[in-house]
């Protein structure tokens, strides 16, 4: 008898307890952002680029090294909806860039009414699932943003889950300004306890295309058929009790090859060694890149 009270009392706890259920039921990815009030999050991105040409698949000359970081605090706030939508403003705090090249190191401040910081909205619906971020021409929060406020499918997910939600930013490395189009297959790898509550493991693959939006001043005339190669896998955190994803960072790097039909149009100052006869070539650039969200 007693034997018996104890294996249902155990058995009980087992089904009743947050981990049993979550895996049985799953949960529903709600992202109530400022629902009660204006949030904080931190945003990190680190890029690392260097560039170089190419001539027959031969070095022809190295151009640049550069180390970018860029540090900042986003607040988001909900705005009056509607009877169908939700709407939250993203907006900057401070941002600060650093930046890391041949010529030394340099930190600036970038003033809050610059246009790549621009306020930007995001439309929810009633439950709180993504239907437009709206980026305009600010492209260092809409790129934040894409990570912030990732669109997650509708209904309960469980261990193995999946689907996919596509991902645009925009970065400039050096001279060059490419547009990012990512398609991310995202994963529950699990439930983990974090901060006295229960969070969801999230992690993702994308696969990663690069856009030309804007060539070196120099290279008139480079292709916009451009080549890329490389891997991208980001994490995340969501934590349920307060329906909120907390942390999503995404790590990415790979290779950009872009032909340009005159090497000798590289300017004299930024080439090392000799001037080579007229030829077409390539522009190498080699990313590796991370972006982080999260909160304080």
């Amino acid at each position: 008898m007693a034997s018996g009270l104890v294996t249902i009392i155990a058995g009980l706890s087992y089904y009743l307890s947050p981990m049993t259920r979550l895996r049985l039921y799953g949960v529903i990815l709600e992202q109530r952002l400022a629902s009660t009030g204006p949030v904080n999050f931190l945003v990190g991105w680190h890029a690392q680029a260097k560039t170089w040409t190419e001539h027959d698949g031969q070095l022809d000359t190295p151009l640049a090294d550069e180390h970018t970081d860029e540090t900042s605090t986003l607040r988001v706030e909900r705005l009056p909806g509607t009877p169908t939508e939700n709407v939250l403003l993203v907006k900057p705090v401070e941002w600060i860039r650093s930046l890391k090249t041949s010529a030394g190191f340099s930190t600036q401040v970038i003033a809050l009414n610059h246009p790549s910081l621009a306020p930007v909205t995001v439309m929810m619906d009633k439950q709180w699932t993504v239907l437009e971020r709206r980026e305009g021409g600010a492209w260092r929060i809409g790129r934040a943003l894409e990570f912030l406020i990732p669109k997650f499918p509708k209904g309960p997910v469980r261990p193995g889950s999946s689907w996919m939600d596509h991902l645009e930013w925009s970065e400039v490395a050096g001279d060059w300004k490419f547009r990012w189009l990512a398609e991310c297959q995202w994963t529950v790898n699990g439930y983990t306890p974090c901060y006295e509550s229960n969070c969801v493991q999230l992690a993702y693959n994308a696969t990663l295309t690069p856009v030309l939006l804007q060539e070196a001043y120099w290279s008139k005339g480079a292709g916009r058929d451009i080549r890329y190669s490389g891997q991208a896998h980001g994490e995340a955190l969501y934590r349920i009790a307060d329906q909120l994803l907390i942390a999503n960072s995404l790590a990415y790097s790979g290779t950009v090859r872009i032909h340009i039909p005159h090497l000798e149009d590289v300017p004299e100052e930024l080439r090392v060694g000799n001037l080579p006869a007229t030829s077409e070539g390539e522009v190498v650039l080699r990313f590796d890149d991370k972006i982080d969200v999260r909160l304080p």
